[in-house]
């Protein structure tokens, strides 16, 4: 069984939050939030086998012909590094192999036809300032948006989950993760823009035109 190895962490550097502006989406009453996207946002991963079995599920297609962009930009501490053998154990959990999986450190821009080559995005948790700082420096808002449109999965864990709400893929707040209380489990409607706790139990899914917060 493969195990996350230190050389994977020692490949990765700590880096200092950057001090690039947030970039935000620019929200409008005429915007239009696609509800046949594909979007799995945890407070904690995959560690509930129930988000597993739904993060399998919608990939549609087989896990051995899977491959996945790993985005591991916002750990930029000790702690948060140690948490990334966390999320890859898990994806090996559900049966993607090492080789199944390549690390994009939002370091260079990256084009719509490349990000198409994968099924899908999953991006990591730590310091949600550093992440979505890089995410502007580097324009990836408007390529992993296209990306989900035209079908690919879109998975975050903590702070990981925080850009699909701030780049407008999903109209809500997300108030809280780790929350001792989560949201209730069940439909959510974004024309009100909810607020969003999640417990390290819960996901935040859009599948087949709804959206819900789930737990098992």
């Amino acid at each position: 069984m493969n195990k996350c190895s230190l050389s994977f962490l020692s490949a990765l550097s700590i880096r200092k939050p950057s001090r690039t502006q947030l970039w935000r989406a620019s929200v409008s009453e005429k915007e239009t939030y696609i509800m046949n996207q594909k979007i799995l946002l945890t407070s904690a991963g995959l560690q509930n086998p129930h988000i597993g079995e739904a993060f399998v599920r919608m990939l549609n297609k087989p896990v051995s012909a899977v491959k996945i962009l790993f985005i591991p930009t916002a750990a930029i501490s000790a702690e948060s590094l140690r948490v990334l053998c966390k999320c890859i154990d898990e994806l090996y959990g559900v049966g993607i192999t090492a080789e199944q999986i390549v690390v994009y450190s939002l370091d260079r821009i990256m084009s719509l036809e490349e990000i198409e080559k994968y099924d899908a995005v999953y991006v990591a948790g730590g310091n949600k300032t550093h992440l979505l700082g890089k995410v502007n420096q580097v324009s990836f808002a408007p390529v992993v948006k296209d990306f989900v449109v035209r079908g690919g999965l879109y998975v975050g864990a903590s702070a990981g989950s925080i850009p699909a709400a701030m780049i407008g893929m999903v109209n809500c707040q997300f108030t809280g993760m780790h929350a001792q209380d989560g949201s209730p489990n069940g439909p959510v409607d974004f024309t009100t823009r909810p607020e969003i706790r999640l417990t390290d139990n819960q996901a935040l899914i859009v599948d087949s035109g709804e959206a819900v917060v789930f737990e098992s």
